[in-house]
């Protein structure tokens, strides 16, 4: 199956990366104010919301980010901040589409999530489950006021950028050097 690539000479995106020294709630706030949040735990993967300097999650399921966190995305569609931990140190990466100094060209990617069934769990959130045993509790949102069914399914969509290897080399190789997620979204006739 064939991907589009976008050509878009207006996009253009600013790209800040480093290593993050100070409490990684206060980072994200200063970068993204409204979008969704996930978080990889050693024992869970958390879904939740950015609202007003909060992260909203499932009732008690706040997390402390100060244990076992492993890497965690905040996002909407426009940006991405992304942590990740490395040598003891934690490092970032942040990206915003319609800023910056530099035209990107890339594609999206649409990929299936695990789940087949959803339950409503009030307060904003829904459960999502396989048969297999896999369950996770997303945002409301993410289902736009429907219900998983036999013919629908959740989908991450996830931004690819891509750049020509130009590091002096004959060859121009051409790859993917970047990504980011932009939204979780129902699709239907899933097959």
């Amino acid at each position: 199956m064939a991907r589009d690539i976008y050509q878009i000479k207006s996009l253009k995106s600013l790209v800040e990366q480093g290593e993050v020294n100070s409490n990684i709630r206060d980072f994200v706030f200063n970068k993204i104010n409204r979008g969704f949040i996930v978080c990889w735990f050693h024992n869970r993967v958390l879904f939740g919301k950015i609202q007003n300097n909060t992260f909203v999650f499932y009732y008690d399921q706040n997390p402390d980010f100060d244990k076992y966190l492993i890497k965690l995305r905040a996002f909407n569609e426009d940006e991405e901040l992304y942590f990740w931990k490395g040598n003891d140190k934690w490092h970032y990466r942040y990206r915003k589409d319609g800023k910056g100094n530099e035209t990107w060209e890339f594609i999206e990617a649409a990929q299936v999530m695990f789940g087949a069934n959803s339950k409503d769990l009030g307060n904003g959130f829904c459960e999502i489950k396989e048969g297999r045993g896999i369950s996770y509790i997303v945002p409301k949102e993410f289902l736009n006021d429907k219900s998983l069914s036999k013919n629908t399914r959740l989908f991450l969509i996830t931004r690819n950028y891509i750049c020509k290897d130009d590091r002096g080399n004959e060859i121009g190789q051409v790859g993917f050097v970047d990504n980011r997620f932009v939204k979780i979204e129902l699709k239907g006739e899933y097959a």
